[in-house]
């Protein structure tokens, strides 16, 4: 969990995700493309934090629907 907590996902408005999806007026994020091997690196570091978070979301999910589950079956067997 620690991996996820040093990274700050939250640094642009709204505004500026839709307008670099859309790549209105140029590029919005400064990128250094010098060394590749390093930017696969961190292409893969970065799928890697991006996949922890989706397990961490399913498994929040998972407890949230276990429960209910269990809440249902002990009220069907009173």
């Amino acid at each position: 969990m620690s991996i996820l907590l040093k990274y700050d996902f939250v640094t642009h408005s709204f505004l500026t995700g839709m307008g670099s999806v859309l790549n209105i007026s140029g590029n919005y994020y400064q990128n250094d493309f010098s060394n590749p091997e390093d930017s696969g690196q961190r292409d893969t570091e970065s799928i890697f934090r991006d996949w922890m978070i989706i397990s961490n979301d399913l498994k929040q999910e998972i407890n949230v629907v276990d429960s209910g589950y269990k809440k249902l079956i002990g009220a069907l067997l009173r």
